[in-house]
């Protein structure tokens, strides 16, 4: 299972034939809505923000993190 912001959806198609074209099983794919910090601006690796696993090492709870994605549980 692929879980990805839904700012990748448009490409996925274009992921699944590739990969069926290099003769891999496409997986599942799940997109969700682009979690951002307070000020408004997506959260992304690239901009070396925050991980699951640095919040985790900073003591937060799973439910503190899912309180901050503003996800159900």
């Amino acid at each position: 299972m692929v879980n990805r912001g839904d700012d990748l959806a448009p490409s996925t198609d274009v992921h699944r034939l590739l990969q069926g074209l290099l003769g891999y099983t496409p997986p599942g794919y799940d997109h969700h809505r682009l979690i951002r910090n307070t000020s408004g601006r997506r959260l992304a690796k690239r901009d070396q923000d925050m991980t699951i696993r640095a919040l985790r090492e900073n003591g937060y709870t799973p439910e503190e993190v899912v309180n901050m994605t503003g996800f159900e549980e």
